[in-house]
Order: structure tokens, then C-alpha cells, then sequence
């Protein structure tokens, strides 16, 4: 759900999403709609997390929703995946960063159970952004 604007090419070069797409400790989740492709997450757990949370937790990393999509109910679809697959895991908590302006995202994580518990910097491109670290626990 996040959008940073234009997203550098180099987040999706052939070399990293190869990369990514090995790694034991990360899963890719699809929804299409009438066979196309309209949603995607990236789920992490382990070390594969983008900061390290421990082993009882689960990031998503990355959760997008084509525009034609939104507000069909995908995303709630993906996130209510990733507390089942947290469950049956038996992880306790599942932690994402936002971006701190993305307001639509962030209700929309308050909304699934997600609270404001930190924030971490990072950089987009040449620019130092803020994301919002929002957590929830699994029940």
C-alpha cells in the first residue's frame, strides 16, 4: 500500500528481485483479479527482516495494491494471509515501516490492528525519508 512517489528502477533491478525471491526466509504473496495481476506482499521473517525484530516476528516488507485495485478488498485479503501464516508460525507480532505521509496506508494498518510504535529513516534515491514502524500482535 505504500507509494513513495516514483520508486527507484534499481528496487526492482533484475539482480535484487532475483536475490529476494531465494531467500528461504521471505515469501511472495499474488492476488489477481479475473486472472490479472493486481496485488503483491513481500513477507519476511527471520534474518531476511529489514531490521531485526527477532525470530517471533514477521515483516511485511512490502505491500502493494494496483490503483485500478484499491478498495476491493485485496489488501486486507494479503494482510489477514500474513496473520495466518504468522498464527501458524506461532510468531506473536507482525511489524511494518509506512511511509510517514501516506495517510491512506496508515489508516489503513490502524484499521487491521496496527499501532504507531517507532520510526526508522532510510533513503529513496537521494532523498532521506521516514517511514513509520506500526506493529500488531498475533492472536
Amino acid at each position: 500500500m505504500g507509494e513513495h512517489g516514483r520508486l527507484p528502477p534499481a528496487l526492482f533491478s533484475p539482480e535484487l528481485v532475483k536475490s529476494q525471491l531465494s531467500e528461504p526466509e521471505s515469501v511472495f504473496m499474488l492476488a489477481s483479479v479475473g486472472g490479472t495481476p493486481a496485488a503483491y506482499m513481500q513477507l519476511n521473517t527471520g534474518k531476511a527482516q529489514t531490521e531485526q525484530f527477532g525470530d517471533t516476528s514477521m515483516e511485511i516488507e512490502r505491500l502493494y495494491v494496483l490503483s485500478d485495485f484499491k478498495r476491493q478488498g485485496l489488501g486486507t485479503m494479503l494482510v489477514n494471509q500474513a496473520f495466518e501464516r504468522a498464527r501458524n508460525r506461532n510468531l506473536s507480532k507482525i511489524w511494518l515501516g509506512v511511509w510517514e505521509r501516506n495517510e491512506p496506508a496508515q489508516r489503513f494498518y490502524q484499521a487491521m490492528g496496527f499501532k504507531r510504535t517507532g520510526e526508522h529513516t532510510f533513503t529513496l534515491g537521494t532523498d532521506i525519508q521516514t517511514d513509520w514502524i506500526m506493529t500488531a500482535a498475533v492472536n
